[in-house]
This record gives C-alpha cells, structure tokens and sequence, in this order.
C-alpha cells in the first residue's frame, strides 16, 4: 500500500527543512561575514582582561555567545537526526539544550516524515476514545486516502457458539491484552513512544518494551512501525499489562484492531449464559 502525504504534511516538511537549513547554515554564514572568524588571529594578553569593556568588547562577547548558542543547536540537530535515522528511540540529551532540543526534534521529526514513503495521516483515527465504528470512507474524489477494507462477514455458525464451548476454553476466553491508540497531534506536536511509555507506564525509559511489542506489525493504514522514534496517529499500539490508561481487549481480537483499526462486532463472542441454579 502506498502512503500518501497531506498538504499541510507536505508544507510543514518542507517549513522545518527550512528552518533547519536556515539554522544551521544560515547563522553562521551571517555572523561570520557581518563579524569574521570566531577565533582571533593573535591571543589576547592578560593587560587586555583588566581593560574597561567598550561597545566593542561586548558586541564581540554577544557574538561568541551566539557561536555557543550555534553549536548547541547544531549538536541538538545531530543527535536528533542520528536518532531519527538509526531508530534508537530516544535520543541523547544535549547538556543545557531542553527547550533548544525540543524545539529541534519536532523540526527533524516533520522533516523525517517528509522524506518518508510510508508517511499517512489517517483522518478516520481521529478523537480521543476508541472508537468502535468502522473507518468512514473518502466523501470526495479528491482525497486520496485509501480506504480500510471492509471486515469479512463472520459465519452466523461461528457467531452462535454455545455455553458449553465457551467453558471448554476458558482459559481463552479469560486472555486480554491492553491496547492504546496514537492520538492526533495538537498544533506541529506529535505524539512519541517516550510520551505514551511515561503517560501510561510511568517511564519514558520503558518505550523499548512498547517498541518490542508491536515492531513490524501492519497498522490499520498499511504501515508499520520500523523506527521507534516515528508513529502516526490512529495506529494500535500493544501495551505491557501494567499500562494505565489504556484498553483492555481480548487478545483474539488484536489482529482485528491491527487491521482494522477496532473490533468486528460480527466477531465478539457472546457472555455465556448463567448456569441454572440446581434445586435445593
């Protein structure tokens, strides 16, 4: 299946290239022709230390501190862009770089998703539950957003199992597992594994056994999770059995969340009947 991007994916791709373009080379290219090198050409004698600071001595100290504030940035767009490429998750912390870092990994994370094939946004997966209703299909011809396929008709014989083949198997019937859907990104914000690990197990650290879970497994929009640090709204996430905040399903019906982005009604097994009370 071939992803599709939509416009404003496009545009904020192509606004964080730029961005990032113009940071990294921009800034330099401008300090250095509008003040030169960084690095004097002859080293400053202790007298100079001692000297009153003139207009001069601080514009120059104004711009060795934009220097710093540049090779922050720039290790920040490293180790984000490493991050990104190689799927290491979460990346490395830059010493004093919080909100720099984080204002650069949403730049690297809209440019990645860029110049990624399997890029979709799903607008079906939209709102905050889960909800059980299936995927609604394009309104116009315009949209170019494949449509889920339809669940398959579940034989009305295997929809009247008994009580009696429901306590056969009860260790089946008892088995669940919790689920967590992506949520659509608020404003340029996405969500991460490290947001979801923290949210629902207390620690951002425990991505790697949610990453562990579901690697490789097709999402409802035909992709799949190959780099932990990028997931698309409206995928199904497995979560460990310790997750908050997350929904408990039968483990028969996760393949069904994995393809269809929710359960088939047709294929909900029934409650068993209560068994009759014996007379007294």
């Amino acid at each position: 299946m071939k992803g599709h991007r939509s416009p404003g994916d496009v545009l904020a791709g192509l606004g964080a290239v730029l961005a990032l373009a113009a940071l990294i080379g921009g800034v330099p290219y401008a300090l250095l022709t509008f003040f030169g090198s960084p690095i004097p050409a002859d080293m400053p004698a202790a007298s100079d230390l001692t000297h009153r600071l003139g207009p001069g001595s601080l514009i120059t100290i104004l711009v060795a501190l934009v220097w710093l504030a540049w090779i922050q940035l720039a290790l920040c767009v490293v180790v984000e862009v490493y991050a990104g490429i190689r799927g290491v998750g979460v990346p490395a912390r830059v010493p004093l770089a919080g909100g720099t870092q984080s204002l650069v990994h949403r730049l690297v994370v809209a440019a990645l998703l860029l110049f990624t094939a399997t890029t979709v946004i799903m607008p079906a997966f939209s709102g905050g539950g889960l909800s059980q209703q299936r995927p609604v299909p394009p309104q116009t011809q315009s949209q170019e957003f494949h449509r889920v396929p339809d669940a398959p008709e579940r034989p009305a014989a295997a929809a009247d199992r008994t009580a009696e083949d429901l306590a056969a198997s009860p260790m089946e019937k008892a088995r669940t597992t919790k689920i967590y859907r992506v949520q659509p990104p608020e404003g340029r914000h996405h969500e991460s594994l490290w947001e979801i690990a923290e949210k629902c197990l207390g620690d951002g650290r425990r991505y790697k056994e949610i990453h562990a879970l579901n690697k490789g497994r097709v999402q409802p929009d035909g992709t799949k999770l190959s780099i932990a640090s990028l997931i698309r709204p409206g995928w199904i996430l497995e979560m460990p059995a310790d997750a908050k905040g997350a929904r408990v399903v039968p483990v028969g019906d996760l393949d069904e969340y994995y393809k269809y982005g929710h359960a088939v009604p047709g294929r909900q097994s029934p409650e068993p009947s209560p068994a009759p009370r014996s007379p007294a």
